[in-house]
């Protein structure tokens, strides 16, 4: 048995199944998806349902979200998208149960 390399230089992988797992739960969404909401949300028009195409470019100004790069941009659509379907709940960042007792 050789088991194969990951990368060049770098030690063959452990052979077995894994014995440990850690499963991590986060209270709320980290705070950059939290601005990225906040901003979305004061370009939403309620009456046609919908984030204007203007966040993008409010989204590039703000100095907290240059180090994501295009993170907060992408993040920014899909809450676009999502505020099509779902409307104004969209912006809710929180799940409707409780992770850890589904775990």
């Amino acid at each position: 048995d050789n088991p194969k390399k990951l990368f060049k230089g770098c030690p063959p992988r452990p052979a077995g199944k894994p014995s440990l797992a850690r499963i991590y739960v986060a209270r709320e969404a980290p705070q950059w998806k939290q601005l990225v909401a906040k901003i979305c949300q004061d370009h939403f028009d309620p009456q046609a349902c919908e984030v204007s195409g203007e966040v993008l470019k409010t989204l590039g100004q703000v100095p907290e979200l240059k180090p994501r790069g295009k993170l907060p941009a992408q993040f920014a659509a899909k809450l676009r998208s999502d505020v099509k379907e779902m409307g104004a709940k969209a912006f809710d960042l929180s799940v409707p149960f409780d992770e850890v007792k589904v775990l």
